[in-house]
Protein backbone atom coordinates (compact mmCIF):
# COMPACT_ATOMS: atom_id res chain seq x y z
CA UNK A 1 0.00 0.00 0.00
CA UNK A 2 2.89 2.49 1.20
CA UNK A 3 4.15 1.99 -2.90
CA UNK A 4 1.13 2.57 -4.58
CA UNK A 5 0.88 5.87 -2.15
CA UNK A 6 4.52 6.86 -2.94
CA UNK A 7 3.78 6.35 -6.74
CA UNK A 8 0.36 8.19 -6.66
CA UNK A 9 2.47 11.06 -5.35
CA UNK A 10 5.07 11.08 -7.79
CA UNK A 11 2.72 11.22 -10.33
CA UNK A 12 0.96 13.73 -9.08
CA UNK A 13 3.80 15.94 -9.15
CA UNK A 14 4.55 15.38 -12.51
CA UNK A 15 4.10 18.70 -14.87
CA UNK A 16 1.39 18.72 -16.88
CA UNK A 17 1.46 17.63 -20.48
CA UNK A 18 0.35 20.97 -22.81
CA UNK A 19 -2.03 20.75 -24.58
CA UNK A 20 -1.73 20.79 -27.93
CA UNK A 21 -2.60 24.71 -29.38
CA UNK A 22 -4.16 26.06 -33.14
CA UNK A 23 -3.49 29.47 -33.79
CA UNK A 24 -4.53 30.80 -37.39
CA UNK A 25 -1.34 32.16 -39.17
CA UNK A 26 -0.78 35.59 -40.93
CA UNK A 27 -2.44 33.68 -44.15
CA UNK A 28 -5.28 32.23 -42.31
CA UNK A 29 -4.15 28.84 -41.83
CA UNK A 30 -4.22 26.92 -38.64
CA UNK A 31 -1.23 25.68 -37.19
CA UNK A 32 -1.52 23.12 -34.38
CA UNK A 33 1.73 22.18 -32.30
CA UNK A 34 1.22 19.23 -30.18
CA UNK A 35 3.44 21.42 -27.25
CA UNK A 36 5.13 24.41 -27.43
CA UNK A 37 8.24 24.68 -30.13
CA UNK A 38 11.77 24.24 -28.39
CA UNK A 39 13.60 24.96 -32.30
CA UNK A 40 12.16 27.58 -34.28
CA UNK A 41 13.65 28.31 -37.47
CA UNK A 42 13.23 31.80 -37.92
CA UNK A 43 13.13 33.48 -41.82
CA UNK A 44 12.02 37.05 -41.55
CA UNK A 45 13.62 39.79 -40.17
CA UNK A 46 10.21 40.38 -37.94
CA UNK A 47 10.03 37.02 -36.65
CA UNK A 48 13.15 37.45 -34.92
CA UNK A 49 12.01 40.87 -33.12
CA UNK A 50 8.56 39.26 -32.36
CA UNK A 51 10.27 36.72 -30.43
CA UNK A 52 12.97 38.83 -28.98
CA UNK A 53 10.02 40.39 -27.90
CA UNK A 54 8.10 37.80 -26.16
CA UNK A 55 11.03 36.48 -24.29
CA UNK A 56 11.00 33.52 -26.65
CA UNK A 57 13.95 30.63 -27.03
CA UNK A 58 16.88 31.86 -29.41
CA UNK A 59 15.50 29.73 -32.58
CA UNK A 60 17.90 27.28 -34.09
CA UNK A 61 18.20 28.89 -37.00
CA UNK A 62 17.85 32.39 -38.48
CA UNK A 63 17.79 33.13 -42.42
CA UNK A 64 21.12 34.19 -43.56
CA UNK A 65 22.46 37.13 -44.49
CA UNK A 66 19.34 39.37 -43.36
CA UNK A 67 17.63 38.13 -40.50
CA UNK A 68 20.67 36.33 -38.86
CA UNK A 69 22.08 40.08 -39.14
CA UNK A 70 18.99 41.59 -37.52
CA UNK A 71 18.95 38.36 -35.11
CA UNK A 72 22.26 38.27 -33.46
CA UNK A 73 22.30 41.97 -32.75
CA UNK A 74 22.76 42.27 -28.75
CA UNK A 75 19.25 43.98 -28.34
CA UNK A 76 16.95 40.73 -29.57
CA UNK A 77 19.02 37.65 -28.01
CA UNK A 78 21.98 38.68 -26.70
CA UNK A 79 25.23 36.49 -27.87
CA UNK A 80 23.23 33.73 -27.60
CA UNK A 81 21.82 33.62 -31.31
CA UNK A 82 25.82 33.81 -32.61
CA UNK A 83 25.57 30.34 -32.09
CA UNK A 84 22.07 29.64 -33.81
CA UNK A 85 22.75 28.19 -37.55
CA UNK A 86 22.37 30.66 -40.49
CA UNK A 87 20.28 29.46 -43.40
CA UNK A 88 21.34 30.22 -47.16
CA UNK A 89 18.90 32.64 -48.48
CA UNK A 90 20.65 33.96 -51.27
CA UNK A 91 18.80 32.54 -54.06
CA UNK A 92 15.71 31.57 -51.82
CA UNK A 93 15.70 29.52 -49.01
CA UNK A 94 18.01 25.88 -48.79
CA UNK A 95 15.18 23.71 -47.21
CA UNK A 96 17.93 21.22 -46.59
CA UNK A 97 19.96 23.21 -44.09
CA UNK A 98 16.21 24.00 -42.45
CA UNK A 99 15.75 19.96 -42.08
CA UNK A 100 18.91 19.50 -41.00
CA UNK A 101 18.09 22.05 -37.43
CA UNK A 102 15.44 19.61 -36.75
CA UNK A 103 13.10 22.39 -36.11
CA UNK A 104 9.68 21.97 -34.49
CA UNK A 105 8.31 25.18 -36.23
CA UNK A 106 9.10 27.47 -39.35
CA UNK A 107 8.39 30.98 -39.56
CA UNK A 108 8.18 32.83 -43.05
CA UNK A 109 6.32 33.62 -45.82
CA UNK A 110 3.04 31.36 -47.11
CA UNK A 111 4.88 30.53 -50.31
CA UNK A 112 7.40 28.61 -48.21
CA UNK A 113 5.03 26.29 -46.80
CA UNK A 114 4.97 23.70 -49.98
CA UNK A 115 9.02 23.38 -49.36
CA UNK A 116 9.14 23.06 -45.54
CA UNK A 117 6.02 20.58 -45.72
CA UNK A 118 7.77 17.42 -43.96
CA UNK A 119 10.15 19.56 -42.49
CA UNK A 120 7.67 21.44 -39.40
CA UNK A 121 4.73 23.41 -39.49
CA UNK A 122 5.13 26.69 -41.21
CA UNK A 123 3.63 29.90 -39.13
CA UNK A 124 3.68 32.34 -42.22
CA UNK A 125 3.78 36.19 -40.71
CA UNK A 126 0.68 38.45 -40.98
CA UNK A 127 2.02 40.19 -44.17
CA UNK A 128 0.81 44.16 -44.12
CA UNK A 129 2.83 46.16 -45.97
CA UNK A 130 2.28 49.07 -43.77
CA UNK A 131 3.39 46.96 -40.77
CA UNK A 132 0.41 48.14 -38.69
CA UNK A 133 0.42 47.56 -34.91
CA UNK A 134 -2.73 45.44 -35.01
CA UNK A 135 -0.33 43.03 -37.75
CA UNK A 136 2.55 43.09 -35.17
CA UNK A 137 0.10 42.15 -31.89
CA UNK A 138 -1.52 39.60 -34.44
CA UNK A 139 1.69 37.30 -34.69
CA UNK A 140 2.90 38.52 -31.45
CA UNK A 141 -0.03 37.11 -29.17
CA UNK A 142 -0.05 33.68 -31.69
CA UNK A 143 3.54 33.20 -31.08
CA UNK A 144 2.97 33.87 -27.03
CA UNK A 145 0.05 30.98 -27.52
CA UNK A 146 2.41 28.60 -28.95
CA UNK A 147 5.03 29.44 -26.33
CA UNK A 148 2.53 29.43 -23.44
CA UNK A 149 3.83 32.75 -22.82
CA UNK A 150 0.39 34.60 -23.26
CA UNK A 151 0.38 36.48 -19.68
CA UNK A 152 3.79 37.41 -19.41
CA UNK A 153 3.35 38.74 -22.99
CA UNK A 154 -0.38 40.61 -22.80
CA UNK A 155 1.41 42.46 -19.51
CA UNK A 156 4.53 43.82 -22.23
CA UNK A 157 1.83 44.33 -24.35
CA UNK A 158 0.05 46.34 -22.44
CA UNK A 159 3.09 48.49 -20.91
CA UNK A 160 4.27 49.08 -24.64
CA UNK A 161 1.00 50.12 -25.42
CA UNK A 162 0.72 52.33 -21.99
CA UNK A 163 3.92 54.19 -23.01
CA UNK A 164 2.58 55.04 -26.69
CA UNK A 165 -0.34 56.55 -24.94
CA UNK A 166 1.25 58.48 -23.20
CA UNK A 167 3.83 60.02 -25.61
CA UNK A 168 0.94 60.87 -27.70
CA UNK A 169 -0.65 62.82 -24.87
CA UNK A 170 2.48 64.88 -24.66
CA UNK A 171 2.73 65.50 -28.41
CA UNK A 172 0.81 68.57 -29.82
Amino acid sequence: MRDLLVLVTAFAALPALAEPVTVADGNGREITLPAPPERIVCLLNRCAQELAFIGGPVPVGFGAPYTYNVAIDPINFGEAAASAAQVDQTDGVDFEEVAALSPDLVIGEAEMAPASEGIAPLYSLNWDPQLSVDAFLADVRNYAALLGRTDETEAKIAAVLDRVAAYAALSP
